[in-house]
């Protein structure tokens, strides 16, 4: 009797699981002989110990109590057994899902539907799969835009059928040509219309006369006009950027009341015809001399505006400045008994000391922080007087130790960088001997007899020339015509120490026709 009643009591327990299979989950025990009791009470029979991987153990959810789960184990010789479990002693097992299967293919009418089941437990799960996309055709233009109206079009799935119409945008106005409605003057806009040939359409718009700048422009001709007004003082060097800004149309603004303008801040062509102004010819003021700087002044036609120019005397140092020409001074100040300190090539307080006890030991006049033309002439003169005459080799040839050659040529820069009333010249110096040697200067006189006795000095600098001429000395020279002889010529030749020996070399005498 006891036998039937177990075996009722383990059908219907089947029977319910089965029932409720959505509700099953499998479980294991986690730790080693766990304990499944007759009853809920520990002091009950115990009916089997699990081990710790034994995973065959099904739970009922109606027969969970706090915590205690009604279970049913199926042993491995394949036996049935209903007891009751901590729950602290099982936990439920992670599906182990497998792949998506479709079962049911998706049309673009109608969804499908796809499963996969738990490799564990076999439960099964499924979704919906939406519906496909529609596979249409190529569109047919049932009406065709105009520049007033949409147009219209539509295509058709090749499987249902489904129709599906959309909207062209409408074709842009065909524009005839600008006509102009009110003419545009050097201080103001006009006004331009054009109409559509298809519809009539009409378009009126405002536009400025030619070379007209204003707000939020950009580019070189803003970049120009910008620079105009650092020239005349209305806006600062930082100011040149290229684009017209609050601060460039405050500057143009100030400048046309200046003028008794109109203050609107466009740059129209009246304004700029006035802020670029309409020069004359330069005129001399000041005459360029070897002991002083030159100035130039034009003059506009319009409003006589003056612009002036200072054209430097050239070679001239001045303090702070660094480089070869300021090591040769002082390496020439050096040997003639005057120490400027160690020759650095940086103009300082002790090079200006040096060179006022030179200047009045040979009734020169000092120039505080600067070195003009003639004081670097007489400074020269004076350093190649005072060397050995048997120190000076002359100029060598293909054979000697310091051979040097000097090239002189038109310079090929822009004329506008050439101050009027000066030339420019470019000029080289090489060292094809055997030896290296220091270049000093470069030496310009009216005739080549008198280049080394009364010339003047059209560079100064300090450069090791290696032999066989790995490398040169160069650089501009700017002269003025009247320096020339008579014949419009000028003489130039170059000087060079070896330092090791002290002897001094002259290049090969080169000349400039400043007749052109």
């Amino acid at each position: 009797m006891k036998h039937k009643v177990t075996t009722l009591i383990l059908m219907l327990l089947i029977v319910a699981m089965a029932a409720t299979a959505m509700a099953e989950v499998y479980r294991y025990s986690t730790q080693k002989d766990v304990k499944v009791y007759e009853t809920r009470s520990l002091d009950a029979k115990v009916i089997r110990k699990l081990s710790k991987d034994e995973k065959v153990i099904l739970e009922v959810d109606q027969k969970e109590i706090k915590d205690w789960l009604g279970i049913l184990c199926t042993a491995s010789d394949g036996s049935h057994m209903i007891g009751w479990v901590q729950r602290q002693y099982l936990t439920d097992h992670l599906h182990s899902w497998g792949k998506w299967k479709t079962t049911k293919k998706a049309t673009c009418t109608k969804e499908g539907q796809k499963e996969r089941a738990c490799k564990i437990c076999g439960r099964t799960q499924s979704k919906k799969i939406p519906k496909a996309d529609h596979e249409y055709g190529k569109w047919t233009v049932l009406r065709q835009p105009t520049c007033t109206s949409k147009g219209e079009r539509k295509h058709t799935c090749k499987n249902c059928g489904h129709e599906e119409r959309a909207s062209i945008k409408m074709v842009p106005h065909d524009y005839g040509a600008w006509k102009v409605i009110v003419a545009t003057t050097d201080h103001s806009s006009g006004v331009r219309e054009h109409a559509c040939q298809n519809c009539g359409h009409s378009e009126r718009v405002s536009f400025d006369p030619e070379g007209t700048l204003r707000r939020k422009a950009k580019g070189s001709a803003v970049r120009e006009l910008q620079q105009l007004l650092v020239d005349q003082g209305y806006l600062k060097s930082g100011g040149v950027d290229g684009t017209y800004g609050g601060g460039t149309e405050k500057a143009i603004m100030q400048f046309q009341k200046d003028q008794g303008l109109e203050p609107d801040g466009i740059a129209w062509p009246q304004t700029l015809q006035r802020l670029r102004h309409d020069y004359g010819e330069w005129e001399v003021v000041v005459a360029l001399t070897r002991a002083a700087d030159g100035e130039w002044v034009r003059v506009c036609k319009d409003c006589g505006h003056e612009d002036r120019m200072i054209v430097k005397a050239e070679p001239t140092l001045s303090r702070k400045q660094k480089g070869g020409a300021v090591k040769a001074v002082q390496k020439m100040l050096g040997d003639l008994g005057f120490s400027a300190g160690k020759a650095d090539g940086a103009y300082g307080p002790k090079l200006d000391s040096a060179f006022e006890a030179f200047a009045e030991a040979n009734g020169l006049t000092f120039n505080a922080n600067r070195i003009f033309p003639a004081d670097a002439d007489a400074l020269m003169r004076a350093w190649i007087q005072a060397q050995p005459e048997e120190s000076w080799m002359g100029q060598g040839d293909k054979d000697s130790a310091v051979n040097l050659i000097l090239r002189v040529t038109p310079s090929r820069k822009a004329d506008e960088e050439t101050p009027d009333g000066m030339l420019r010249f470019d000029w080289t110096v090489s060292n094809l001997g055997s030896q290296k040697c220091s270049f000093r200067a470069l030496l310009m006189g009216k005739t080549s007899d008198d280049i080394m006795e009364n010339g003047m000095v059209g560079a100064l600098d300090w450069i090791e020339l290696k032999a066989n001429g790995k490398n040169s000395a160069s650089g501009t020279l700017f002269v003025s015509a009247d320096w020339a002889s008579d014949d419009g010529i000028l003489d130039l030749c170059a000087v060079a120490t070896q330092e090791k020996t002290g002897e001094h070399w002259t290049s090969n005498v080169s000349s400039c026709n400043l007749n052109g």
